[in-house]
């Protein structure tokens, strides 16, 4: 699939809680499932445009203040450059509150499927928001940042259980992930095998992939893959 497949909504990008928000649809039709997909770059974005083609409405958020909205709590001393300052609660908000809303009537639609997606922090937040809100009934975190520290805790205490509303949940990393040196990024792979297994426990369709390459590959595909897996999945609401 080219990006040509996709239908801009708008002729010009929302501009919602300091975020810029692009909409494409690849066919028409008010209950299409609306994806959130929090966005890198431009690279890994046409990565998700060039390689997804499932009908739905995309919503790319770009914009984002990484280590600052998609992390759930403060956290230092991970490595050179690396660090999370938890701000994800309020970020969430603004996506419930605001983003949800405005992009639903800006597109025109009345969705009964929505999907949470993203990469690397991203997809860490997309496993966080599971397990704190009502508003998807998917998440996919292609690579997710699930060596963060606290992350398992999190998600094992029993007033964090996924949201019923979760139906289906896709996890991947890359088969070199795990390999690096540093002590806490290379848990990824155990932490997000956990995870899936926590997440299916709790009666969510799960899967988890391992693709080739480390954490810096691929990105725009690898998340277009777990994006079509969950609106394959996620059920709820299907004509």
């Amino acid at each position: 699939m080219t990006e040509k497949t996709w239908r801009d909504i708008l002729d010009q990008t929302l501009e919602l809680c300091g975020k810029q928000i692009r909409l494409h649809r690849t066919a028409e039709g008010e209950r299409l499932p609306l994806v959130l997909y929090n966005g890198f770059d431009d690279e890994e974005t046409n990565g998700v445009l060039a390689n997804l083609s499932d009908p739905c409405v995309l919503a790319i958020v770009t914009g984002i203040s990484w280590e600052l909205e998609l992390t759930p709590w403060p956290v230092s001393g991970i490595g050179k450059g690396i660090h999370g300052d938890g701000g994800a609660g309020e970020y969430l908000t603004c996506i419930t509150d605001s983003m949800i809303p405005a992009i639903e009537a800006a597109a025109g639609m009345d969705p009964k499927r929505r999907i949470l997606a993203g990469y690397s922090l991203a997809g860490l937040f997309a496993v966080w928001a599971a397990m704190n809100t009502d508003a998807f009934c998917a998440v996919c975190s292609a690579s997710g940042s699930l060596w963060y520290p606290k992350l398992l805790d999190y998600a094992k205490a029993k007033k964090h259980p996924v949201n019923p509303a979760v139906q289906t949940a896709y996890f991947s990393v890359g088969d070199l992930e795990a390999k690096v040196k540093n002590q806490i990024l290379n848990k990824v792979q155990e932490n997000t095998e956990e995870m899936e297994k926590r997440f299916a426990a709790q009666n969510v369709r799960t899967i988890f992939e391992i693709n080739p390459g480390n954490h810096y590959v691929d990105a725009g595909k690898r998340t277009a893959r777990g994006i079509s897996w969950c609106l394959k999945e996620c059920q709820i609401g299907t004509d």
